[in-house]
């Protein structure tokens, strides 16, 4: 006989790089919530991440019950992507487990989801890991020769070896090593507020684009060259978090700033491509060297039919030619068409799967 577990803690652990991680999460536990009432999040993330979200009614609507605790200060300095090596020789990638340790947030919680992090396992082997890449990857791709970087990449891998973790990544998204060394649930798109499916097929054509580059900035500079071509192209009107010599317009996280764009010129991190799919945004995806969670999801983007992939040295030729194809004609209308036909309840899919383990007392696979 299985018993029903009453009232459980999970506790949410948010990678401190960027705005995605984090956005993530709470979508997520806004929905396990909404099916487990009698539940107890505890939320280790960054003020900075929280401040950035107040003003969404999600963020408001978790807060007045008291049903979530936010915590500060464990995770940054942590693990992140930085294009400099340097960064990573101050003890970063491992000091964020010990204050882990030192909290007792783990000893608090009865389930733990681990947002892009599976050195939490060395802690508790039975967390779920969420995200669709390993930093492992990354960082051993952008650094090889990094001692801490190696020391880091060795932790992972045999975290990842001794209790292939269960993971909850996005189908067509999660890179090769995700899908090898964990137990991967793959899930459809994650996207917050999708159009109607007669709405793609309205969406706005013409030449309003958006450049987004989420909050890290990594990708700033080459943005700013695409957005400087871009800028140069007649009748073009650009909107975005980081458009130069304009008016700076949050065109991020389905906004209805975003709705009214017919493209966006974009870092293909996951947060920024499901709000382009989530209504109907063609995507020309750009972003710094060396990082290959980047250089895959931009492929990804263009082999799913979602946009076009410039890489991180466009020319403004190239950015002038992908615009052309993706705001206007038959390149258009068959990415809506793709946006339009795939599944898009990605978060609800992973609410559903983390409820199911919670009510079936499920601590191991």
């Amino acid at each position: 006989m299985i018993t029903m577990p009453e009232s459980v803690t999970i506790a949410f652990l948010v990678c401190a790089n960027g705005l995605g991680h984090f956005r993530r999460c709470l979508e997520i536990l806004h929905r396990v919530l909404t099916r487990r009432p009698n539940t107890k999040v505890l939320v280790a993330c960054e003020a900075w991440q929280l401040a950035k979200m107040r003003d969404l009614p999600m963020v408001a609507n978790l807060e007045k019950d008291g049903r979530v605790e936010w915590i500060y200060g464990i995770m940054a300095p942590g693990v992140g992507w930085s294009s400099d090596p340097a960064k990573y020789s101050d003890g970063r990638l491992q000091s964020w487990m010990n204050r882990l340790e030192g909290s007792r947030i783990l000893e608090r919680a009865d389930f733990v989801v681990s947002d892009n992090l599976p050195q939490v396992l060395a802690l508790r082997p039975d967390a779920i890991i969420q995200g669709s890449f390993l930093w492992s990857t990354v960082l051993e791709a952008a650094f090889p020769h990094e001692p801490s970087v190696r020391s880091f990449v060795r932790q992972e891998r045999d975290l990842l070896a001794r209790h292939y973790p269960p993971a909850l990544c996005v189908n067509g998204f999660a890179m090769p090593d995700m899908l090898e060394r964990t137990t991967a649930i793959e899930l459809p798109w994650m996207c917050a507020e999708a159009q109607e499916t007669d709405a793609y097929s309205s969406a706005p054509s013409g030449q309003r684009v958006a450049v987004l580059g989420g909050a890290s900035g990594a990708a700033d500079d080459c943005l700013a060259r695409a957005r400087s071509a871009a800028a140069s192209i007649a009748g073009i009107e650009l909107i975005g978090t980081r458009v130069q010599g304009g008016t700076k317009v949050q065109a991020g996280f389905a906004s209805s700033a975003l709705r009214s764009c017919a493209a966006a010129i974009c870092r293909p991190a996951m947060g920024t491509i499901h709000d382009c799919i989530a209504v109907g945004v063609p995507m020309a995806c750009v972003h710094e060297p060396g990082n290959s969670e980047m250089v895959h999801n931009g492929r990804a983007v263009e082999a799913l039919g979602l946009g076009v992939y410039l890489g991180s040295t466009p020319t403004d030729e190239d950015v002038s030619a992908a615009l052309g194809r993706i705001t206007m004609g038959s390149e258009r209308i068959a990415i809506l068409s793709a946006m339009k036909l795939g599944q898009k309840d990605g978060y609800d899919r992973a609410a559903q799967w983390l409820v199911r383990r919670i009510d079936l007392g499920k601590t191991h696979d």
